[in-house]
């Protein structure tokens, strides 16, 4: 059974009487999570679950986003976000439990993907975060978290072009060179911290993590505890502005609340009225279809965490070793405390500069946005560029024909870690774009 991290656990002592009569004091680890949040800190964080229902956290309990493309009530959306938050502060809320499930995915809806295709688990949850999960405002399952595998932790490779590629290649690329240590196993223990949304792309509603922020995974390896854990910089807003420039303006406060900046399918109609010289000034016209969609950075820190050593483990110290690459400014803390069996790790992301990406165009042909359109909507065999002609006077029809475009990135390069780390080290680098990510590794030896 789970146990509460937030109080110390007391130790079994046991003592040794050694060839030269002397006795030795020798701890042995407590039954306890390998990995947990400090239980208390993030219920509170937490704050209420309340209950998620569709028609109030999506606008509509009858369809799916996009969906309405076909129902003749395109004008009037009722559902203008894919993933929607329940609640706007806090919208990111943490989760401890066992990984049920993991892969990757190689498909996705692809305008609110920029870093590729998504990576995907599910979590059985520790009881004091069991409403977190539900379907349709009802509580009770397990937690599913997502998170674009461009996102992970990735070795160092090249940058990919400019312009030019193509979504689904871009996406492939974002599944190559994860760091596989980042990427929990069926039955790893893992802390997640992130976004609590409603997935209104799909009827049964359910919530999820989407996208995660931070995770950990835990696992026991040769008598010791190991767990690597990251921080994501990044989130799609789930808006999207005419002019690409908007797209990593961080330091621009008014973005997300301008004018021009819409929904999914308000900056659709908006479009298809600019392909016929129709927008507003000055984003009044374009010759082909293109999608600029916003990022934001995080900045939520989890709360403190634990990894204690394996259960029944016993030596008379507390050894921990660590490797840490951080960006300048974010803070990464490792206590060790013998008493418990446990480091308490604080990491903090604090006021640190969230870097942009660099910016890169993609590109998507029709028939892959007809694919990834019918699945999005639930309609087989959705022709979209046909439907979408349909609102587009005769002589303009022509501007749909180029493959239309839209912004991507490379995935979340840094320098390695060590393989297992022998030490206490924490590099620090302006370069890398990941806040922080690391290995800690917690035994009983001696």
């Amino acid at each position: 059974m789970l146990r509460k991290l937030a109080l110390i656990v007391p130790l079994a002592i046991a003592t040794l009487i050694g060839c030269d009569g002397e006795s030795t004091v020798q701890q042995s680890a407590s039954d306890q999570p390998l990995l947990a949040f400090d239980e208390h800190a993030a219920v509170a964080a937490n704050g209420e679950f309340p209950s998620a229902d569709p028609k109030t956290v999506c606008g509509a309990d009858d369809r799916r986003f996009l969906a309405e493309l076909t129902m003749g009530s395109a004008l009037a959306y009722k559902v203008p976000k894919r993933l929607a938050d329940i609640k706007a502060s806090p919208s990111e809320i943490m989760i401890a439990g066992v990984a049920t499930s993991s892969s990757l995915g190689d498909g996705d809806f692809l305008f609110d993907h920029t870093f590729g295709s998504d990576f995907n688990m599910d979590v059985m949850l520790d009881a004091p975060y069991t409403h977190a999960a539900q379907g349709r405002g009802v509580a009770g399952g397990e937690m599913h978290v997502e998170l674009s595998e461009g996102q992970l932790p990735h070795d160092l490779a090249a940058a990919g072009p400019a312009t030019g590629q193509t979504w689904e290649a871009m996406s492939a690329r974002s599944r190559q060179g994860i760091v596989s240590r980042f990427v929990p196993a069926t039955s790893d223990r893992v802390l997640v911290m992130g976004h609590w949304i409603v997935d209104c792309g799909h009827t049964n509603f359910d919530t999820e993590l989407h996208p995660l922020t931070f995770m950990a995974r835990g696992r026991v390896e040769n008598g010791k505890t190991v767990v690597d854990a990251f921080y994501n910089p990044y989130r799609e807003t789930q808006l999207y502005h005419p002019d690409p420039a908007k797209a990593l303006a961080f330091d621009d406060p008014t973005r997300l609340k301008d004018h021009d900046t819409q929904p999914f399918p308000g900056a659709l109609i908006r479009s298809v009225f600019r392909l016929q010289d129709a927008g507003q000034a000055p984003y009044r016209s374009i010759d082909h279809l293109e999608s600029w969609a916003l990022l934001e950075p995080n900045h939520s820190s989890p709360v403190a965490w634990n990894v204690c050593a394996p259960a029944g483990s016993k030596g008379t110290r507390l050894e921990v070793q660590y490797h840490w690459v951080t960006r300048p400014g974010v803070q990464v803390t490792v206590t060790v405390d013998d008493k418990s069996s446990c480091a308490i790790i604080n990491t903090n992301v604090g006021t640190a500069t969230i870097a942009a990406p660099q910016p890169r165009v993609c590109n998507s042909p029709w028939d892959y946005l007809d694919r990834v359109a019918a699945a999005e909507a639930g309609i087989p065999g959705l022709d979209l560029q046909a439907q979408l002609g349909a609102f587009i006077q005769p002589q303009f029809k022509s501007r749909l024909d180029p493959t239309p475009l839209l912004n991507c990135y490379d995935p979340l390069m840094g320098p390695g870690i060590e393989a297992e780390p022998n030490g206490q080290r924490i590099d620090v680098n302006n370069d890398v774009l990941i806040p922080f990510y690391g290995t800690v590794t917690v035994r009983r030896a001696g």
